[in-house]
């Protein structure tokens, strides 16, 4: 209140200035009054931010204690964090683990030879390969393999050689066959030495004098009996077999590990000699046992086991011991294009009679199968057929017929006889009916070759041309001139194993010549038994052993002279060329032969498996095949968990579009075929995720082909330096890391260094270089690939530890819910110690007390009179404030339902109230609580009740009114999740599912709810991914609509378990699955269907406050908008009043200067007067 200027009087003198501010002051009284009521509302709005600030403090509190989680948690400790620390990553077991580390993982890493730089120099042209932990041809055999794969009690073995001196052998920490063989060797104080014998299942010592040697166990244990060598000789001991299989043995452990390849539907076929046959089915079959207990319940005359064939080798022995008949013939074939006969040496083993024998499961130690070798493709029998070209047919009516190898419906990516007779047989000329393409077959009816048919009549002459162009038919024998004949037999392809062993090795040497006749070797079945054979018959001119690379094979000329070194293959000798060690000639005197592809994957191989144990990341996959057609392959299925799953999804989906998948013929990867016959390019990619690089089928091609092996090449050039081939690796993108170390030599100081990137044997690098010219290219190791060891539990009477390998120094995968990481290696034992983290669940409690502390104490202030100052609180007398403080209290002191009365309210874990309001916690009780009912603590705050089981009231309904028999609605709420019970139709609801299908749960009256779940359909038979709820809506009743309302849509479900928690609680008393569609055919499977309703502590707390402190509808927000409405109107009243206040000064500020203008004019009348006056006076 303020006027423009002073008006201050000059006639009168007055200060009219101050009148009018004090006589404004006595009109404002009532807007000032107005503002300090606004003071005052302001005031209370702030209280009320700090109540909902401290209610929402106390509310996260709350909402700690009524997680489950907090109760699960646990608390690990370790004895010695320098050797191992450890973390907590899930739910683990009490208790206390000992562990004692002998190994850490290391990368392997490699070192070239030395360079004078890395910018100058050329290297050589040619190229490198990489392979990671596997493709090496002599395989680490792991100590756990051995006695049928029982292992070893491990411990320390006495031997005492032939000249009396003994030694203990300590061999507790060893886990590989080698460590143990190495480690007697290397024991300085006794002349002996180990090796294994020749077929790789035992091991053999021989002492150096002729004496009596005797090895014995050490302190009770048996490690000496279960390596087969406890015993006494004289020079010698021959190691009893420890390397066998038996009927427990898995197949997955066969061939390699590549396993035993089944079909959908039957895989063999017997042929008896009673004339009758049997198939059988091998689908789902996971050990021998399982293969012998096949074919026994086949056919009561059929009897199959495993016997010794001579070797110590336990192989398959079939006799049939039926009646025989004139044309009956006993033999075992394949059927649908199953390779199970072969990988379970049953293959072209019938030398007549009704018996037949088996060949080797599993390869020597150390080394590999033959068989598997040349990626195991020869079992196919076309591995070694050039089917690139077209073949040319003159039939007998002289038409002139093409059959196209390439293109659509080609024949040129058969990889086997039923399929190259499927191709030639689609061709349109066949299908006219003018030749026909048949199995030429063994007496055992195994498929062995191809034969053509001409159907045609007429005065020609059959013939199939042989020249530049259509060369196909000289791999399969057929070709001819021109017969009068109306068939043609083509030649018995190659087969047994990877190489073919039919023909004689012949060497010149530099000094002489050697032939080593086939009957030598051709009886080998691993390439530890091939190589021996060799040597043993070289009469000392050659060795062979296993080339740098560990990939193949190299011949060491061990003569002298001026003669240069070759290795012949020709129509008698061309064994070399299957050992790819075939050389016209060199001056050499090692000739090195190239990478034998040995076969480690397969349609068995596990994905998780793949990347050096790193997996893949299951996603989805687009290809485009060369007509420009795009299909979406989705790989993520919990059901796909192998290659051979990834192959049939592939094919399946893929063969629309002309697309199919197999194994590659190296046995390295998966290859992609397209036969759509277009002109663009085969393009592979992720689509969205990783799954086509995790594959390594990611790509862009050409050609018809992307090869997805997992042995990496990387291009030489001639110009290439030390650097360029560093950089080239590292733009690889591959498993390893190279760089360049100067270690300051005088000459040579530069060297390629290759780290793998990951640790232990599954990131072993197989390094391949083939550079010609140049510097050349050389590789060392200078680091090993090591796993991890150690050994878990306690030596003592009756326990032995166990021994673990891993390939990280970080392990998640040993004791559930815990990682470890290993740090130092110690001969102490370490003791990690597991206990329920109480200290945390105290802590919450702790500071639950503590928020509702502040609170009550906040409140008691803001609401508090002083009756000395006569000063009130902010909310002195407020009713809401009184509610809400009430509400919470009930709330902590109301029992919980349901719970038994030594655990169901608040005393028993040591909370009590003082005079104040305030929460005391008893430490001591909330301890004793913890340790002795940790379950009913939890309960305590976090209880919660399935409100949708029939048991508490509810009932269902669905569309369709009945489901599929034998399931009901009520099975859905019975309260049983057993997806098995759901299998065998004991529990459990279904339906086609699809739009309007629902099922839909009344429950007995209206609940709060928390969360639900939803159990569909998960077992190994019937996966979640192809028999679970697809999609569909969650549904409730809501009450203010008075309709239905979707809380939460769902699609492209994959999991048999879906659980939910509501945002905030839903308040209904009907639910219901809308929609529900189902994976696979759709079908809609619920096995159990729950929705709950807390009732624990914490989470009543959680939720009342949740109410209170609503932002739409809380008590708190409906209070500060009354508030808010009154400062409203109280604003409004103050404007009012300052406007009239406004009008008043004006009107005063009027009325002053009035009166100064009438003072001033009576002034001057005085004036006037006063002279009149004077004047008369004088008398003017």
């Amino acid at each position: 209140m303020a006027g423009t200027s002073s008006i201050d009087g000059v006639v009168t003198g007055m200060k009219s200035s101050d009148l009018i501010t004090q006589m404004l002051e006595i009109d404002s009284k009532p807007m000032v009054d107005l503002q300090t009521k606004k003071t005052k509302k302001s005031n209370k709005i702030n209280v009320w931010k700090q109540v909902t600030a401290n209610l929402l403090s106390f509310k996260l509190d709350a909402y700690s204690l009524s997680r489950e989680a907090l109760f699960s948690g646990k608390t690990i400790s370790s004895s010695d964090k320098d050797v191992l620390d450890a973390s907590v990553s899930g739910t683990p077991i009490d208790g206390s683990y000992s562990i004692v580390v002998n190994k850490l993982a290391q990368a392997h890493q490699m070192l070239s030879r030395g360079y004078d730089d890395q910018d100058s120099t050329a290297v050589g042209s040619g190229s490198v390969t990489f392979e990671f932990g596997k493709g090496n041809l002599n395989p680490k055999t792991k100590l756990d393999f051995l006695n049928g794969q029982n292992g070893v009690h491990r411990g320390s073995i006495k031997i005492t050689d032939s000249a009396g001196s003994s030694s203990v052998v300590d061999l507790s920490n060893a886990t590989e066959v080698q460590e143990v063989i190495n480690a007697i060797n290397t024991n300085s104080a006794i002349a002996v030495t180990a090796s294994l014998n020749a077929y790789g299942n035992g091991i053999n010592i021989v002492d150096t004098g002729a004496g009596a040697i005797k090895i014995e166990e050490v302190n009770g244990g048996s490690m000496a009996n279960d390596l087969g060598i406890k015993k006494t000789g004289v020079g010698s001991i021959t190691g009893d077999v420890v390397n066998y299989v038996n009927a427990a043995s898995r197949l997955s452990l066969l061939n390699d590990g590549t396993g035993v390849r089944t079909v959908a539907g039957n895989d063999i076929k017997i042929s008896m000699i009673d004339n009758t046959s049997v198939d059988i089915d091998l689908t789902g079959v996971t050990s021998l046992e399982g293969v012998i207990t096949a074919i026994n319940s086949a056919n009561g005359n059929l009897s199959a086991s495993l016997v010794d064939d001579g070797n110590g080798n336990n192989v398959l022995k079939v006799i049939d011991s039926s009646v025989p008949v004139a044309d009956g013939k006993f033999s075992i074939t394949a059927l649908n294009g199953s390779k199970a006969l072969y990988d379970l040496g049953l293959d072209g083993v019938y030398s007549g009679g009704n018996t037949m024998n088996g060949k080797r499961l599993i390869s020597g130690m150390d080394t590999v199968m033959l068989k598997n070798l040349h990626g195991g493709s020869a079992n196919d029998l076309l591995s070694g057929v050039d089917l690139s070209n077209d073949m040319v047919l003159t039939l007998h009516n002289n038409d002139l017929v093409t059959i196209s190898s390439a293109g659509i419906g080609g024949f040129g990516s058969s990889s086997t006889i039923d399929e190259l007779l499927t191709a030639i047989n689609s061709d349109p000329n066949a299908l006219l009916g003018k030749f026909s393409a048949e199995a030429v077959t063994d007496e055992n009816g195994v498929k062995i070759g191809i034969k053509i048919n001409d159907l045609t009549v007429g005065g020609g002459t059959l013939s199939i041309e042989e020249n530049a162009t259509t060369d196909s038919i000289t791999g399969l024998g057929i070709s001819v001139a021109g017969t009068t004949d109306l068939s043609i037999d083509g030649r018995e392809l190659p087969k047994k194993t990877g190489i073919d062993l039919s023909k004689d090795l012949s060497f010149t040497l530099h000094s002489g010549s050697l032939t080593i006749t086939s009957d030598k070797f051709n009886a080998s079945e691993t390439l530890q038994e091939l190589i021996t054979n060799i040597n043993d018959n070289s009469t000392g001119k050659i060795r062979a052993e296993l080339n740098d690379a560990g990939n193949g094979i190299q011949i060491v000329d061990l003569t002298s002279g001026s003669s240069s070194f070759s290795i012949a293959s020709n129509a008698t000798t061309n064994a070399a060329t299957g050992l790819s060690i075939a050389n016209a000639g060199t001056s050499n005197y090692t000739i090195k032969g190239a990478d034998l592809d040995t076969r480690y994957i397969s349609e068995n191989t596990l994905l998780t498996g793949l990347n050096s144990g790193a997996g893949v990341h299951k996603g989805q996959i687009k290809m485009t095949n060369k007509n420009g057609n795009s299909v979406i392959i989705d790989l993520s299925a919990d059901y796909i968990k192998t290659i051979g799953d990834v192959i049939t999804k592939i094919n399946t989906e893929g063969s629309a579009f002309l697309l199919s998948a197999a194994v590659n013929s190296t046995g390295d990867g998966i290859i992609i075929t397209d036969k759509s016959g277009g002109s663009n390019n085969l393009v592979i990619d992720n689509y969205g995720g990783s799954m086509a690089n995790d594959l390594n089928i990611a790509g862009n091609a050409t050609g018809i082909t992307i090869n997805g092996a997992y042995e990496y090449t990387i291009n030489v050039a001639a110009t290439d330096k030390l650097k360029d081939i560093r950089d080239k690796i590292n733009n690889a993108n591959i498993n390893v890391k190279a760089s360049i170390i100067n270690d300051g030599s005088v000459s040579g100081a530069f060297k390629l260094m290759i780290t793998s990137k990951n640790s232990g044997e599954a990131g072993q690098i197989v390094f391949d270089a083939n550079v010609s010219g140049g510097a050349g290219l050389s590789m060392g190791t200078i680091a090993n690939a090591q796993n991890a060891v150690f050994s878990l539990g306690t030596q003592g009477i009756g326990s032995t530890p166990k021994l673990i390998e891993k390939s990280s120094n970080t392990i998640n995968d040993v004791l559930a819910g815990v990682t470890i990481n290993l740090k130092s290696v110690s001969s102490t034992p370490v003791t990690l110690s597991l206990s329920n983290n109480n200290a945390a669940i105290s802590t919450a409690v702790q500071s639950f007390v503590d928020s509702y502390n502040s609170f009550i104490n906040m409140v008691n202030e803001k609401t508090a009179y002083d009756p000395e100052t006569k000063v009130a609180g902010e909310l002195q007398g407020d009713y809401t404030i009184n509610q809400i403080k009430n509400d919470v209290f009930n709330m902590l002191t109301n029992t919980v339902s349901g719970l038994p009365s030594t655990m169901n309210n608040i005393g028993e874990v040591g909370l009590s109230f003082g005079l104040d309001g305030t929460l005391n916690l008893d430490n001591d009780l909330l301890s004793n609580a913890l340790n002795t009912n940790l379950e009913g603590v939890k309960k305590l705050f976090t209880y919660s009740v399935n409100v949708a089981s029939a048991s508490n009231g509810a009932t269902s309904i669905s569309n369709p009114a009945t489901p599929t028999a034998p399931y009901t609605t009520a099975g859905a709420i019975d309260g049983n999740t057993s997806f098995e019970d759901f299998v065998d139709g004991s529990t459990g609801w279904k339906a086609p599912g699809g739009t309007g299908t629902y099922l839909q749960i009344n429950l007995a009256s209206k609940y709060k709810l928390q969360k639900f779940q939803l159990y569909s359909l998960d077992t190994s038979d019937m996966p979640a991914a192809s028999n679970s709820i697809k999609s569909f809506d969650f549904d409730y009743w809501d009450f203010t609509s008075n309709a239905w309302k979707t809380e939460k849509s769902y699609s492209g479900n994959a999991s048999g378990n879906l659980v939910y928690y509501f945002s905030s609680p839903i308040i209904t008393n009907k639910i219901r699955i809308n929609n529900a569609l189902g994976n696979g055919d759709g079908t809609a499977n619920i096995t159990e269907l729950e929705v709950s309703e807390s009732r624990g502590i914490g989470k009543r707390i959680d939720d009342l406050i949740s109410t209170l402190t609503d932002v739409t509808n809380g008590n708190i927000v409906l209070e500060t908008d009354s508030i808010h409405e009154e400062l409203d109107v109280l604003d409004k009243q103050i404007s009012v009043w300052g406007d009239r206040l406004a009008v008043k000064e004006q009107q005063y500020r009027d009325q002053f200067s009035k009166m100064e203008s009438v003072m001033q004019q009576f002034k001057s009348t005085s004036n006037w007067l006063g002279t009149q006056f004077a004047n008369l006076s004088t008398g003017n």
